[in-house]
């Protein structure tokens, strides 16, 4: 299983975030929200990383440690602590790729060694992905809702 299959398979299609610091923030909700909205999905940042140019790679992974940074750095009180391990685990993801930018497999069992050393870090996620919603109106586990088939009868015709 590679690195992208285990990030959505821990975390579904919510953000994820990191740096665990286990110290109050006291940031606000304006701000918070406003951060959230700059961090970028983090399958996007490792999509295709094996295939990436290096130095792009290591661009994308900088910006990502800092723009969850921002998030962890402007987290109030009452999320401050799920926002920390979540962004630690967006970390050990990042150091995951980092450490084997060219062997998916080996980012892969790094990443889930990690995740399995954290093993409330998928609660945290829920728990940022829930006040998301309810203080920022962002949505950090859509549901895709596809369209329903046609389940009509076919039509049947009789002889006599």
């Amino acid at each position: 299983m590679d690195a992208r299959r285990i990030i959505a398979s821990l975390f579904g299609a919510g953000l994820l975030v990191g740096a665990a610091t286990g110290c109050s923030h006291g940031g606000s909700t304006k701000a918070f929200c406003e951060a959230l909205g700059k961090a970028p999905a983090l399958d996007t940042v490792v999509e295709g990383f094996a295939d990436a140019d290096h130095d792009e790679l290591v661009q994308r992974l900088a910006d990502a440690r800092r723009a969850y940074q921002r998030l962890a750095d402007t987290a109030p009180d009452s999320i401050d602590g799920p926002t920390d391990q979540l962004v630690a685990l967006v970390d050990a993801v990042l150091d995951g790729v980092a450490d084997h930018p060219d062997d998916p497999e080996a980012a892969a069992d790094q990443i889930r060694s990690t995740v399995a050393e954290r093993p409330d870090g998928t609660e945290a996620a829920a728990q940022v992905a829930t006040w998301a919603k309810e203080h920022c109106d962002v949505d950090l586990n859509p549901v895709v809702v596809e369209a329903p088939t046609s389940t009509a009868p076919a039509a049947t015709t009789t002889t006599d």
